[in-house]
């Protein structure tokens, strides 16, 4: 197989499986790559990966709660994976239900 010339997704699922059967083993991070043939930095970042992925899920905010902790002179914050997003308080409502819709098609 040449991992070079696999999906993202395959990608994907080759470490999620990897992770897995790391985390069934009684071996440690470095002995498991070793034993599979895998580079140890690789594995690393693609449990950072998929951690940060799995453990993702949304919390519904009632906006009157949102209306009383907002100040005037304050702004929203929307952290997703290594992406920030910076929402001032004067941003018009609208806009930002477009943005989130917009958002919403490519995530």
């Amino acid at each position: 197989m040449n991992y070079n010339y696999l999906s993202r997704e395959a990608k994907k699922q080759f470490w999620e499986k990897h992770l897995e059967q790391w985390q069934g083993s009684k071996l440690t991070l470095s002995s498991y790559c070793k034993q599979h043939d895998l580079k140890e930095s690789t594995f690393r970042d693609w449990r950072e990966k998929c951690t940060i992925s799995n453990d993702q899920s949304l919390v519904e905010i009632p906006s009157q709660v949102v209306q009383n902790y907002i100040s005037p002179h304050s702004s929203l914050e929307i952290i997703i994976n290594n992406a920030t997003i910076r929402i001032p308080s004067h941003f018009d409502s609208q806009h930002l239900k477009k943005v989130i819709e917009v958002l919403e098609g490519t995530l």
